[in-house]
């Protein structure tokens, strides 16, 4: 055995991690990396003490659409990003251990939704200030948040937003990124297998025909990491910089949406 996989609650993933460090076995985990800043930067380090390949499972770093918009982003296909957003809706009920906010960490957002704020992180990168909201429950039994509405603010003045639902009955398979810039847009679906480019030069649409979840790639990357010491898109600070928008997320929302400014 060379490398362990963990799905496990997400209050687990230190002593898992832990784990493969005692037995020098390098590990792929899954996001988020931990409930806690703490636990996170912990598991860095144990990782670096033990000599391990450490990687966090975020697939949504491998969806060819994501990627394929953070690339036009960059390249200033639709000149200087000036605002991103992201919608998803839908109806699911929570079950066991994801109805325990010290298990989950929270609810909601550090499960799901935190595959948004890596999608935000990837495009934009960290912004400056964080604010928050939570609606009205529909789940009593779920101790966590099962929606959330939140909004990023950027040195530069540009603007994201996730709005991210487990409590709202939208169409199936409906999961719309929209990125907004100087001199055109970029939308695609992650559901999806298509992206349009709205630009200057005009429109453009490109097709994705095979690992449309990202998984494969994921995967690979983490054969390379342990067999070749290739980097991955997801490294364990990756995913400590998720958790850290996520837990200014959270602040914001206990002080009542009050803007929180994201530690570095």
């Amino acid at each position: 055995v060379d490398a362990l996989v963990f799905c496990t609650p997400h209050f687990l993933h230190r002593q898992n991690l832990e784990l493969g460090a005692a037995h020098r076995k390098h590990v792929l985990m899954d996001k988020p990396i931990a409930c806690t800043l703490e636990d996170a930067q912990a598991m860095e380090e144990g990782a670096r003490e033990a000599g391990i390949r450490f990687m966090v499972a975020e697939n949504y770093r491998y969806m060819p659409p994501l990627r394929s918009a953070a690339n036009l982003i960059q390249q200033g296909a639709i000149g200087s990003l000036t605002a991103v957003h992201m919608q998803t809706t839908k109806y699911q009920r929570s079950t066991g251990w994801r109805l325990s906010r010290e298990m989950m960490g929270g609810g909601a957002l550090i499960d799901g939704g935190i595959h948004k704020v890596a999608a935000l992180r990837m495009v934009a990168g960290d912004p400056q200030r964080i604010s928050a909201v939570t609606p009205t429950k529909v789940f009593p039994e779920m101790e966590g948040e099962e929606a959330v509405y939140l909004w990023a603010t950027y040195a530069n003045g540009m603007v994201g937003t996730i709005n991210y639902s487990w409590a709202a009955l939208g169409e199936p398979g409906t999961d719309p990124f929209l990125a907004i810039g100087t001199e055109g847009y970029i939308q695609f679906d992650f559901y999806g297998s298509q992206l349009e480019l709205h630009a200057l030069h005009g429109k453009e649409r490109l097709h994705f025909h095979s690992d449309l979840n990202g998984l494969a790639a994921m995967h690979d990357a983490f054969l390379d990491l342990i067999i070749r010491g290739k980097p991955s898109a997801t490294p364990p600070e990756e995913a400590t910089g998720d958790l850290r928008f996520v837990i200014a997320a959270y602040t914001s929302v206990a002080n009542g949406g009050t803007p929180e400014q994201l530690q570095s």
